[in-house]
Order: structure tokens, then sequence, then C-alpha cells
């Protein structure tokens, strides 16, 4: 199933004309972010090099506990090591104007 899911995802990414190649490999590599840390910075490196500027997280598919813990996980191991610019991009883009 899993890679049925990943064959779509590539398939769908190649039928766009103007999407970049990096797309491409971004989607076939997973379209959501799981498994442990490592797999989840692996993965949103993936989506950053094909120009993904923005991520959203969820959370509700597990027990409570299990979001805390991924919570939890992803603010220990991944987004330190992917948000590392002290200024919010928001606060960046307010003071341009």
């Amino acid at each position: 199933m899993r890679g049925d899911r990943a064959d779509r995802a590539a398939d769908n990414a190649r039928s766009c004309d103007y999407a970049p190649p990096e797309l491409a490999q971004a989607r076939a590599a997973q379209s959501r972010l799981s498994g442990w840390p490592g797999r989840g910075l692996a993965n949103t490196r993936a989506w950053e090099s094909a120009g993904a500027d923005q991520l959203v997280f969820g959370v509700g598919m597990a027990t409570r506990e299990q979001d805390l813990e991924t919570i939890r996980l992803m603010g220990e191991h991944v987004i330190p090591k992917i948000d590392t610019d002290p200024v919010h991009r928001t606060t960046r883009f307010r003071d341009a104007l």
C-alpha cells in the first residue's frame, strides 16, 4: 500500500508540466511525514529542496499520548534543525514594507 501511495504521488507530480523535478522527488519520498525523527527530518529536507518554505504539521489520527509524543519529537529533533532563523518569517515581511 505504501508503495502504491508513493507511486501515485510521483505520477501526480510528473503530470504537472510546471512542477520542478525536485517536487516529484519530494512527493515520491512520502507525502506525509511519519516514522522516527530522522526520517521526518529527511522528508522535510526533501520538501525544502523542492522549494517548499512552509509545511503544516498535524496530529489527531492516533491516541492523545501518541500525538503528544509526536509533537515532542518534532519539537526536539526536527524543528530546531529546519527553523534556524531567530526572526520569524512574517516579521521579515512586515519589516520589508
